[in-house]
């Protein structure tokens, strides 16, 4: 029987071959026509499916067009993260490039300041002899002025008298 489709026997509950055959006749039919006489949506818990089928529907557009967004602005994120990631890029380039630069800066003139002591331990005399002399407006070494001779004060001006010796004016009380 292998590979058959299983039939039911009837004979030996029934007894009589007609009434064996009616009760297949009768399988067969109910196999095919089990549900054919339901109308679809005509049962109350029906229409509650129809109704959350609906919902979740809308549900999921709604979820749907939330992952779009979503998905637009991880884009948006994702682009600005890589601008500021090749700004930071040029600017620790630049900085590293400019601490690199006074470095040697700093070394070249730590150089010259040594070569500047060395010329002058070299000439100690020489150095203390020539004492700077000040600048004129024309930026040329003037030599050192003589100190002026004590001088007679003042004449009194006309208009401000001198005062006497007690250091008031005359006529201040």
């Amino acid at each position: 029987m292998e590979g058959e489709e299983e039939q039911l026997d009837y004979g030996d509950v029934l007894g009589s071959p007609e009434t064996v055959r009616k009760c297949q006749v009768q399988d067969a039919e109910l196999e095919d026509d089990l549900y054919g006489d339901l109308v679809p949506g005509s049962f109350p818990a029906d229409t509650g499916l129809q109704d959350k089928i609906q919902e979740l529907t809308e549900q999921t557009q709604q979820q749907a067009a939330r992952i779009l967004e979503l998905q637009a602005e991880l884009e948006e994120r994702t682009q600005e993260r890589d601008q500021l990631t090749e700004e930071k890029t040029i600017l620790s380039r630049n900085i590293s490039c400019l601490f690199k630069t006074a470095q040697l800066e700093i070394d070249r003139k730590d150089a010259e300041i040594k070569k500047m002591r060395a010329r002058l331990a070299q000439q100690p005399s020489a150095t203390m002899a020539a004492a700077p002399r000040p600048r004129t407006l024309t930026g040329m070494s003037q030599p050192p002025m003589p100190a002026p001779p004590h001088s007679p004060p003042h004449p009194p001006h006309p208009l401000h008298p001198p005062l006497p010796p007690g250091g008031r004016p005359p006529n201040a009380q």
